[in-house]
């Protein structure tokens, strides 16, 4: 009888410290998963932070999930010849690569939107020093400093970026042809399609007093760009 009671009182104990056991870890899990969801929430927060736009206050930039892209480097002379301005306008993305952003729609330059800008400024002022467009000096001296300040942008661009694509070279050590060699890129289109989407929203909208939207050189080129345009239509080019 003793022994029977004793026999009883140890299953009970075992069964009370299984219930202990499967509570704690239950508490554990429990405690994991409140930490887990808590950090997961700061993350999130910090992905999707609130910007004012004001001041220094936003992203540094846009579309942080850019997919990846190759481009096979083609000889394009024949595609933008240098004296086609329409075929070179065409280059720049949509508002010359300026946004809005944010909810007063604070205008901002994207640096791609930027670059090709200047390229296309750098190749209005060499045609425009070879064909003597310019009749007034200071519009001469406008051009050049736009395109010497285009000339450092794009610089520093290409040092940003650091290529490090190999170019096989030729038998004196010299770089070979460059066509045909694939380069590891960032998919171009979303970024044009973004400022695209961007210009359609903000469209009609105006800007608040004393924005800028418009880089030095826009309106020089533009209204070479539509005299250009004037003179092939007239047949004088």
């Amino acid at each position: 009888m003793f022994l029977q009671v004793s026999s009883n009182s140890d299953g009970h104990l075992i069964h009370l410290l299984f219930i202990a056991a499967i509570l704690a870890l239950g508490t554990t899990v429990l405690n994991a998963y409140h930490t887990l969801h808590l950090r997961s929430q700061m993350l999130a927060s910090r992905n999707h932070k609130e910007y004012s736009y004001l001041g220094d206050n936003f992203p540094p930039r846009i579309l942080s999930n850019i997919q990846p892209a190759a481009m096979s480097i083609l000889n394009g002379s024949n595609i933008y010849p240098l004296e086609d301005d329409r075929k070179w306008a065409s280059v720049v993305p949509p508002g010359h690569g300026f946004v809005r952003m944010g909810p007063t729609g604070r205008p901002f330059a994207i640096s791609m939107g930027h670059q090709l800008h200047c390229l296309n400024g750098i190749r209005f002022a060499y045609i425009a020093a070879r064909d003597n467009i310019f009749s007034d000096p200071d519009e001469i001296t406008a051009s050049f400093n736009h395109a010497n300040h285009c000339f450092d942008l794009i610089r520093q661009s290409i040092l940003c970026n650091a290529d490090t694509t190999l170019v096989p070279t030729g038998e004196s050590g010299t770089p070979g042809t460059l066509y045909g060699t694939l380069h590891r890129c960032r998919d171009w289109t979303q970024v044009r399609a973004f400022m695209a989407s961007n210009q359609k929203h903000w469209k009609g909208v105006p800007l608040e007093p004393d924005s800028e939207l418009s880089p030095p050189g826009t309106l020089i080129l533009e209204d070479h760009v539509a005299q250009s345009h004037d003179k092939q239509m007239a047949g004088e080019r």
